[in-house]
């Protein structure tokens, strides 16, 4: 088993995730105990030990199920894409996986000394004797120009939410849920969404739909993953109401034209529609002005 007694857990991502709020709170809780099993699990963050994967039985009896239970509620979480499944059919945890493959990569970093680009820039040069003054100066300069670099590296995607919703980075300061920007941005790249065709543009278009800057990341994902699958069927680009230098990569369906929609998914934006006033027009018309247009017939 893995030595990792514990790890960073942060609450909004919990109470925020749309594929876990699918799933009742039996499947919930079960996860809860898989995502406990994976962190002790090698390859940490996968339900195997070591070469065995374990099954639906093992799961069910680590959690205290039985085995129908287990099975019907593990149907329920891959059947909302809560977790995934390698080539040996082994489920895992894509955030806990991420995370430990970081946190392995900067132990080994630290080992070394630091990062190796960084270090390699910061290597000890020969020191002129008769102008040492001027050498502590500049060795000074470039280790800030370093450390502002690295900072802002590690907020490119929480500046340009900013920049593309045309918001502060203190206002985003103020909702907690921001702060995991970071992990919801690469679990969107990690999926297989583009940045400059899927992820900005939606936030655009949404935030401007929306009229604010709302209290998660969380609230794009299942937008992004339309433009994703959308673009992935190559299916005809349009313009868009969006941010103008963004325009020409969001969509908006030809009219006349009517999408296969999941049932489900299909309830749940109208519950988004009649909770908060919010409609993406990539989903066609308002749920009023289709009652309006069928009483019109």
């Amino acid at each position: 088993m893995s030595p990792i007694f514990y790890s960073k857990f942060i609450w909004a991502d919990w109470l925020l995730d749309q594929p876990l709020r699918r799933c009742s709170p039996e499947a919930r809780g079960l996860w809860i105990d898989m995502l406990a099993l994976s962190v002790r699990s090698e390859p940490v963050g996968v339900l195997a030990d070591g070469g065995t994967v374990l099954g639906v039985s093992d799961i069910a009896r680590a959690a205290g199920l039985r085995k129908p239970t287990a099975e019907r509620l593990i149907a329920e979480l891959e059947r909302n894409n809560v977790f995934s499944r390698d080539d040996r059919g082994a489920i895992y945890s894509r955030r806990v996986v991420r995370e430990h493959r970081t946190r392995q990569s900067n132990k080994a970093n630290g080992a070394r000394g630091g990062n190796p680009q960084l270090t390699a820039k910061n290597a000890p040069a020969p020191v002129n004797p008769h102008k040492l003054g001027v050498k502590s100066q500049e060795s000074e300069v470039k280790e800030s120009e370093v450390t502002e670099s690295k900072a802002t590296e590690q907020q490119a995607p929480l500046l340009r939410a900013v920049e593309v919703m045309g918001t502060t980075i203190d206002a985003l300061h103020r909702k907690m849920a921001w702060m995991a920007f970071d992990y919801t941005f690469a679990n969107w790249l990690e999926e297989g969404s583009d940045p400059e065709r899927d992820v900005w543009p939606t936030i655009a278009a949404l935030t401007k739909k929306l009229g604010r800057v709302p209290a998660s990341p969380v609230y794009f994902t299942e937008a992004i993953r339309e433009s994703r699958d959308r673009r992935r069927s190559c299916a005809p680009q349009h313009r868009t109401l969006g941010a103008p230098y963004l325009a020409s990569t969001a969509t908006i369906p030809r009219t006349g034209t009517v999408a296969r929609i999941d049932p489900q998914l299909e309830a749940d934006r109208r519950d988004a529609f009649a909770r908060d006033g919010v409609w993406s027009t990539a989903w066609g018309p308002k749920p009023d002005a289709a009652k309006t247009v069928e009483s019109r017939g």
